[in-house]
């Protein structure tokens, strides 16, 4: 996976994502969704195994059973394989692992998929390129949790290695501006619908990157 220096990515996160190399970026994955979310639980379930701390990442912020445990606490638990499976199940917006296997038997939005990779990157002429022949704004996510691509803007309710700020992201949205989209789609996530000016400012991600207020001012009017 190459190297960008345009996005902010928390340093945990960043390790994370080291994680799943093999599989990123999301968009070069040419099976069907599940194959990809069956893959993920593999890995995650063998750093699990070897008591890698990252996978605790996505344990404690998953798995119902242990949010918010310690890396001792999930350790001591020994969790199985279908446990790492529920914790990807639920991190990628689906109900169970039964879910997960019902909903996700299909290919990827292609398109859509490089267009959130290009996004979440700051590779905003790439982005353009993507966007600028009838690309469906109403489309939503590959994964369970139905995302739009406006929601990436948020760095907050989708899968977790994609929460990351594009540091030109005020530019993407002067870019997407020039679209007609529906800034008040809502996303279903948190036991809640909320807009992706709701997401951005209850994430910690564009806090940390120093880019929260011009982030809000830049989301603000936007939403009806």
């Amino acid at each position: 996976m190459a190297i960008s220096t345009n996005y902010y990515q928390g340093k945990e996160l960043k390790e994370l994502s080291k994680l799943y190399d093999s599989l990123l970026p999301i968009s070069s994955n040419e099976g069907t969704v599940l194959q990809y979310l069956r893959s993920c639980a593999d890995l995650l379930f063998k750093a699990y195994k070897s008591e890698n701390p990252l996978a605790c990442i996505e344990i404690s912020n998953y798995h119902d059973k242990y949010l918010s445990c310690t890396r001792d606490e999930i350790f001591s638990q020994k969790l199985t394989e279908e446990d790492l499976t529920f914790t990807i199940a639920r991190e990628y917006g689906y109900q169970s692992n039964a879910d997960m296997e019902d909903r996700a038997k299909v290919p990827f939005k292609t398109t859509f998929e490089k267009a959130v990779d290009a996004l979440i990157t700051g590779e905003i002429a790439e982005l353009e390129s993507l966007i600028s022949n009838g690309f469906p704004f109403n489309e939503t996510s590959s994964f369970g949790h139905n995302a739009a691509l406006i929601h990436y803007l948020g760095s907050n309710g989708f899968e977790i290695i994609r929460q990351q700020v594009p540091l030109n992201i005020v530019s993407i949205i002067e870019l997407l501006k020039k679209y007609e989209i529906d800034w008040s789609q809502k996303m279903d996530i948190y036991g809640g619908m909320y807009n992706v000016l709701q997401l951005a400012d209850t994430s910690i991600h564009p806090y940390k990157a120093g880019l929260n207020k011009n982030l809000h001012i830049a989301l603000q009017t936007l939403i009806p």
